[in-house]
């Protein structure tokens, strides 16, 4: 019978059988999210978690003559860290039409269509802030014609924050310029809201309803109220900057920097060698102590530096023959260096490896990625109100897919990076 699957039984189908299929397929497809195992900490409160690091081993020791005291007992220094939690929303609107079903079947074709394409829109999103620093930002502007139809150009050289041009800039979003000096959002004589009307991606030129009258080369863009909001991901974790960290003082702690090794000298970016992958792995022995195993590395980079790699002549297989005789054979693939294994990613940064231990780190999640409920509905009517409380509901209907998340790690100091490598005549993500 017409209209008996409506509203509230497509409440029930999205929290009983649609919200379980997306947590499954978000966390099983998305690669980088995939890498991290869920992480193990104290609990603050529901904005976040506290993580105990050791900075200092500091026992009590010392030297004595004979007849003299014993050392002086001591504790070894740790710090509290902190991880709070990041949220993210991606939503859609459905007609009442397409809700008011004749049966179950239709009523979950009419609903999984448009979730299957949200969550794999959101899986590419959080897999590209896995390799940020938070800050959300989507591309670099190159320069900028302002006002009505105003356009801005994003570059597709850089590494972290620009190493896709203006592809991750989508037609129809809302985005805020953002002036990387103060944070604030660029505004002029206008809301400063941008809507992206259309896009050239061999040019990366994007254009806009409206450009404010002072954004500038150099600015970010970011998704609308997302600055510095964004999941902590790669370049934040493995970095050796003197900032804050997780809460605490990266200046202060020297064991919660990583090992940074920048391949460019005098600016010019040199080409992936096995002595560079060498010197990663010797270089961290010295932060973790040289009776320490590097055997729990795992590579993580682009596909750039994979085929780099590959042009060393390093992609022979071995075999076992026929007559029982070893050889070596030229492959299609290398799996591994020095027995560590080597995951490609296509949203990695170009110019960048990670040697990672993945098991320091951690997702922390408050609200798994999946259907958000608030105050008991899942499914919102679209209101029509004006300021004079005149109106009502239009016959349309919006929810909302994401979770309440970030990334924390216990030891950033066994973490290794290699930037700054030379991605001339290989094979990239921008065309």
């Amino acid at each position: 019978m017409a209209g008996q699957f409506n509203v509230a039984e497509a409440e029930v189908l999205m929290l009983e059988i649609v919200d379980p299929d997306v947590k499954k397929h978000f966390e099983e497809s998305a690669k980088a999210i995939k890498l991290i195992p869920t992480g193990t900490a104290k609990f603050t409160n529901n904005r976040g978690v506290r993580l105990v690091g050791q900075v200092e081993p500091n026992p009590g020791m010392g030297w004595y003559g004979e007849g003299e005291q014993y050392a002086t007992a001591n504790t070894s220094k740790k710090i509290a860290m902190r991880v709070f939690y990041t949220r993210y929303s991606i939503a859609r609107m459905l007609s009442g039409d397409a809700l008011d079903a004749t049966s179950r079947e239709a009523l979950l074709d009419s609903l999984s269509s448009g979730l299957q394409e949200d969550t794999s829109t959101a899986q590419k999103e959080f897999n590209r802030m896995f390799y940020g620093n938070g800050s959300g930002v989507l591309g670099i502007v190159t320069s900028a014609t302002t006002g009505s139809a105003g356009t801005a150009t994003f570059g597709s050289s850089g590494s972290n924050s620009t190493p896709w041009g203006c592809r991750r800039i989508l037609n129809r979003g809302e985005f805020n310029f953002i002036n990387p000096s103060t944070g604030a959002i660029r505004v002029g004589s206008g809301s400063g809201v941008s809507i992206s009307a259309s896009k050239v991606t061999s040019t990366g030129v994007v254009t806009f309803d409206f450009v404010a009258s002072d954004v500038a080369a150099g600015d970010y863009i970011v998704w609308k109220n997302s600055y510095n909001r964004a999941i902590h991901g790669l370049e934040y974790h493995v970095n050796n900057d003197t900032g804050a960290y997780q809460g605490a003082d990266r200046a202060t702690y020297e064991s919660l920097r990583a090992t940074v090794i920048d391949a460019a000298v005098s600016s010019t970016n040199q080409p992936l060698s096995v002595a560079i992958l060498d010197r990663a792995e010797y270089e961290s022995l010295y932060r973790t102590g040289s009776d320490y195993s590097v055997d729990d590395f795992m590579l993580l980079s682009s596909p750039t530096q994979h085929a780099a790699y590959k042009l060393l002549g390093y992609n022979l297989v071995r075999f076992q023959g026929g007559n029982g005789k070893t050889g070596y054979d030229a492959g299609l693939r290398v799996e591994s260096h020095n027995g560590h294994p080597w995951v490609l990613d296509v949203d990695a940064p170009n110019d960048k490896i990670y040697m990672l231990r993945k098991d320091c780190f951690g997702k922390y999640e408050a609200k798994p990625f999946g259907i958000l409920r608030e105050s008991g509905q899942v499914l919102r009517p679209v209101m029509s109100f004006d300021t004079s409380a005149s109106g009502g509901y239009f016959d349309r209907f919006i929810y909302y897919i994401g979770g309440k998340m970030d990334i924390g790690c216990t030891e950033p100091f066994k973490q290794v990076l290699i930037k700054n490598l030379d991605t001339s005549n290989l094979p990239s993500g921008i065309f």
